[in-house]
């Protein structure tokens, strides 16, 4: 039992460290566009948008992906052919929950083929990354509301066990720092989600700080449904060994009555 407990938890921390780093080179990538979207001084007016039937943040994140997470793909510098990250933008996937099968569309979809290998799922494996607007303090409790959507539903593709998020900040007055702050204020009064680990900065680009990572939330109301969605999404793993019957049935049926 020792040898193969070993050998299971080699495999699990083996893959989780292959797609933690994975997950921060296109993480990097997806900031060094940011700072590119930055350095052409790229600027909106919302009355114009507005004129149209297009959301602001819809807005924002499409011209992001079409005229810079796609278009600078060659700086991502892969050094195997087989590798690819393809980058897409209101993606609708299926996913259970309450045992309901909904459709839910994602802001930007990441299929990466390294990810998927690491899976081994065949080129299935897809990264998601949420987009919010932030125009006052409060409206960081979309993110916290955007989390406990997450963790309570069960994806019918793979998806990875967790979520990239991106802040539109609209506000002068507001920086990346106040909101983090606020974001973990909510994590910790909210009571149907509970939070291991909150938001840490953790700096993911040369030039650039507004990046966090670290937070790892799962809901508070387990019930069956909720088991096999972590199950499926390789949040809790199940190993191939187990323990040998310890009684006999005659022993287990004592140790129930008593």
């Amino acid at each position: 039992m020792g040898s193969n407990a070993s050998e299971f938890n080699k495999s699990r921390l083996t893959i989780n460290a292959l797609t933690k780093k994975r997950v921060k080179f296109i993480l990097s990538y997806v900031l060094e566009c940011h700072k590119l979207l930055l350095e052409d001084k790229v600027e909106y007016s919302l009355s114009e948008i507005k004129k149209s039937k297009i959301k602001p943040e819809n807005k924002f994140r499409n011209y992001f992906v079409d005229n810079y997470l796609r278009k600078n793909s060659h700086l991502l510098n892969f050094s195997n052919t087989d590798e690819f990250t393809f980058f897409d933008k209101e993606s609708e996937e299926t996913f259970t929950e309450n045992n309901i099968e909904q459709t839910d569309k994602i802001d930007i979809y990441i299929r990466d083929k390294a990810l998927s290998s690491s899976f081994g799922s065949n080129g299935n494996v897809y990264f998601a990354i949420e987009c919010k607007r932030i125009k006052i303090k409060s409206d960081s409790k979309e993110y916290v509301l955007d989390i406990e959507k997450f963790s309570k539903r069960s994806h019918i593709a793979t998806r990875l066990p967790f979520e990239g998020q991106i802040a539109f900040i609209e506000n002068n007055k507001l920086n990346h720092k106040l909101i983090k702050d606020e974001v973990n204020l909510i994590l910790k009064q909210i009571s149907t989600i509970k939070t291991d680990l909150f938001l840490q900065q953790e700096k993911l680009h040369s030039s650039i700080d507004g990046t966090y990572f670290n937070l790892t939330s799962t809901p508070n109301d387990f019930n069956i449904s909720t088991l096999i969605s972590f199950i499926d999404r390789g949040v809790f793993k199940i190993p191939s060994f187990q323990r040998n019957y310890v009684h006999d049935m005659e022993q287990n049926y004592l140790l129930v009555v008593s």
